[in-house]
C-alpha cells in the first residue's frame, strides 16, 4: 500500500530545535520507520509522533529519535523540489492513517 512512494524518500532538512541549527538527512524506511543521519555520519532510528503537522506550505515533523529523544524538524515547501515535497506529504498522510500510529 503506497510502498513505492515510501521507499528511498531522503531529504535534507534544517533542525530547528537548537540555537545552532545543523543540516541532517532523513530517510523514510517504512510507514513509521525513519532514520536520521547527522553531518558527523551518526545514524539514528526514529519514529513519527502524532503531533506532526502537515500543511501545503510547511511540515513540522515531530520524531522520537533513538538515543536523542524527541526532535522537531521544520521543512518548508521551497526547501525541496515540488515532487519530493509532495511525496513527503503523501507519506505523512499514509503514516497518520496507519493503525501503528
Amino acid at each position: 500500500m503506497g510502498a513505492a512512494i515510501l521507499v528511498n524518500l531522503a531529504i535534507h532538512i534544517k533542525q530547528i530545535q537548537s540555537d545552532n541549527p545543523e543540516h541532517c538527512e532523513i530517510e523514510l524506511r517504512n510507514i513509521n520507520q525513519w532514520s536520521i543521519r547527522e553531518n558527523n555520519g551518526k545514524t539514528h532510528s526514529a519514529s513519527l509522533l502524532p503531533s506532526t503537522v502537515n500543511t501545503a506550505w510547511i511540515v513540522f515533523l515531530h520524531l522520537d529519535v533513538s538515543s536523542l529523544g524527541k526532535r522537531y524538524l521544520m521543512i518548508r515547501r521551497h526547501q525541496l523540489d515540488p515532487e519530493t515535497f509532495r511525496k513527503l506529504r503523501v507519506a505523512l498522510r499514509i503514516a497518520a492513517a496507519s493503525p501503528d500510529q
